[in-house]
């Protein structure tokens, strides 16, 4: 039997072997189809995305999904723009990568590990003591990704401003953003009154940000 083919790549052990480290995913509204009546939906994996533009002319709401299997790292945020979409949008193409590129500058102050090993010469004294250093480690990790977090949302911020005082000054959007990291720590960052909401196995719905307004102030030590 005879194959014959054009611009085959020659089969070699090398290329047999090769490994391809798995991709980061993106996109925002922008990169979704648009459907009729001003709709769009998306999904990828277990993540879907819905938004309609209502009775507007145009749309002033964004989304960004970001997926980074090589780092077990996943953002879903919705940033719902008014007076305009200058800010929505600004935040859908710059606040994902920000965000995740200030969490991996941190990555050596990774999560630790909430499981304690079992040794048969551990006493349950030394077994407590171990779980409550755990804990301590998990606090002090979860409020320094917090402060991270804070900065670069007031870097983003004051970014903004520099690019376009006058229309800054007339438009905004709310930023509600879930951060799910090495399938274990869920971080939900809220400005504004958009909503995350969490469902259990009963059905019940938890609500996880509560509305950031100008009078409830809440500060992180």
């Amino acid at each position: 039997m005879l194959i014959r083919g054009k611009n085959l790549e020659p089969f070699t052990l090398i290329n047999r072997n090769k490994c391809f480290p798995p991709k980061l995913v993106k996109f925002g509204l922008t990169d979704i189809p648009q459907y009729p009546g001003g709709n769009w939906h998306w999904k990828h994996k277990q993540w879907s995305f819905y938004a309609s533009r209502g009775n507007r002319p145009y749309m002033e709401d964004r989304m960004h999904y970001l997926n980074d299997p090589y780092h077990n790292l996943v953002m879903f945020s919705i940033f719902d723009g008014h007076g305009g979409p200058f800010v929505s949008q600004y935040l859908e193409e710059h606040f994902s990568g920000a965000i995740r590129q200030r969490l991996l500058r941190g990555s050596s102050k990774c999560h630790p590990s909430l499981t304690v090993p079992e040794s048969s010469g551990t006493s349950v004294k030394q077994q407590v003591t171990r779980c409550k250093d755990i804990s301590v480690q998990a606090i002090s990790s979860v409020r320094s990704n917090s402060r991270a977090i804070i900065t670069e949302v007031h870097n983003i911020d004051d970014e903004i401003v520099r690019l376009h005082p006058s229309l800054s000054s007339l438009t905004g959007s709310t930023l509600i953003s879930v951060i799910l990291e090495l399938n274990r720590f869920l971080t939900v960052i809220n400005i504004g009154d958009s909503r995350a909401v969490a469902c259990d196995i009963a059905g019940h719905a938890i609500p996880l940000s509560a509305d950031h307004k100008p009078s409830n102030v809440c500060l992180i030590n």
